[in-house]
């Protein structure tokens, strides 16, 4: 869920459950999880959920939306060997943009810096679907592990 980070969304930072907890202001909790967990995401439910991001010295300076009531969900592993990290945080991005066009805003260039490239911004942006992103991103790791192949020594 590191990825939010890089938007206007709340990753949770001063709750007491920073990237479980992932929303803003403008989210409707109950449709955010009704939208994700109706991707049958493997190894994660989506919990609706309402908090107060709160500033901690220590651990939460500037927490996004600190003091403001914000609904989103909770994120439930409920099977470690089966949830792709991953797959679930382009998911989440995908629906909060679609969900929230108007609302939903980008850190740029951070979140590509984060993300290691723009094309996973510009996909979501034009509308690209998760599973697509997901498909192209597997052949790209293939097509790589085919190169690398010949430099392994072991």
């Amino acid at each position: 869920m590191c990825l939010v980070e890089r938007t206007n969304v709340s990753e949770g930072r001063g709750t007491s459950s920073p990237f479980e907890t992932i929303g803003a202001p403008f989210v409707n909790g109950e449709l955010f999880a009704r939208e994700l967990n109706g991707a049958h995401l493997p190894g994660v439910a989506f919990e609706p959920i309402r908090f107060t991001p709160t500033a901690d010295r220590r651990t939460a300076p500037r927490p996004k939306h600190s003091g403001v009531v914000c609904s989103g969900v909770f994120v439930r592993v409920v099977d470690r060997e089966s949830y792709d990290a991953i797959r679930a945080g382009i998911f989440v991005l995908s629906t909060l943009r679609r969900l929230y066009p108007g609302d939903f805003k980008w850190s740029v260039p951070r979140i590509d810096r984060l993300a290691g490239t723009r094309k996973l911004r510009e996909k979501i942006d034009a509308g690209v679907s998760p599973e697509a992103i997901m498909r192209d991103a597997d052949n790209e790791i293939d097509r790589f592990s085919l190169l690398r192949r010949k430099y392994l020594l072991y």
